[in-house]
């Protein structure tokens, strides 16, 4: 293998580098996990052109989609190979973060080829230093925003609709700090029609903001297109729930509540 030209193919194509990153899987039956390769669905793939296309995306994504690890494999990405970035993922608490962020990414990152593994300075639950790029890569929930933020290349929500009431005045706070090319990417379940999430998205639908809105449908997954998932996702989560999490439907406020 020619690794440098592997590592041009990797900078070039987010799904080239993908492609040599592995994720751990549950065997529910042998109650272990292993390695296997990460394959991306072409959603996931439309999802980072969108986002590499456009300034501003808002999104909506359903349940199990793999989106929330989509927008931190394009953090990942960018913090290696793009010079002096400084990415902000924000996650609406403490538990989503750890969960989500943390562990997960840093398997990846364990499991990657020696020859594409990024030289790591600072590498904790919140904050990623890359030496080769100069990079920074900072995961924050919506409680805990620090006093002095710095000016960053990318705001990433996750779940911007579930923020409580904290969206808006997150937003006020963080934008004034993006750089002037810099991207704002927000992708949630939708959770009413109400807050920041449901009017930005509302308005980049018809053309109203600068937001470019980034739509999918759970029939998109090739797993989930079975009426036994759709019965097992509707008995699980609830008439309610499933209209928003799988059928990605922003219900009135009475309704969603």
């Amino acid at each position: 293998m020619n690794i440098r030209r592997e590592l041009l193919l990797c900078d070039n194509s987010f799904d080239h580098f993908c492609t040599h990153l592995q994720i751990k899987a549950v065997d529910h039956d042998r109650q272990c996990r292993y390695l296997t390769p990460l394959k991306l669905h072409n959603y996931q793939s439309r999802l980072v052109r969108d986002i590499e296309a456009n300034r501003f995306v808002v999104g909506t994504k359903f349940r199990q989609g793999g989106f929330t690890a989509t927008t931190m494999l394009y953090a990942l990405w960018k913090s290696m190979f793009c010079v002096n970035q400084k990415i902000l993922m924000v996650f609406g608490s403490e538990r989503e973060l750890i969960s989500s962020a943390a562990c997960d990414l840093k398997d990846i990152v364990r499991e990657m080829p020696e020859w594409l593994k990024p030289n790591m300075g600072t590498w904790n639950d919140h904050t990623w230093e890359f030496e080769d790029t100069s990079s920074k890569l900072l995961f924050l929930s919506a409680g805990a925003m620090p006093t002095s933020h710095g000016r960053f290349t990318h705001l990433i929500f996750d779940e911007a609709a579930f923020m409580r009431g904290k969206m808006q005045s997150l937003f006020e706070e963080l934008y004034p700090e993006l750089l002037m090319d810099g991207k704002v990417i927000a992708i949630s379940s939708p959770n009413g029609k109400q807050g920041w999430f449901y009017h930005a998205y509302w308005n980049a639908t018809r053309g109203l903001n600068k937001y470019t809105a980034y739509s999918v449908g759970h029939w998109e997954h090739p797993e989930y297109t079975t009426s036994e998932w759709l019965d097992k996702m509707r008995a699980n989560l609830g008439d309610k729930g499933f209209r928003q999490e799988v059928l990605c439907e922003f219900l009135d406020v009475k309704t969603s509540d």
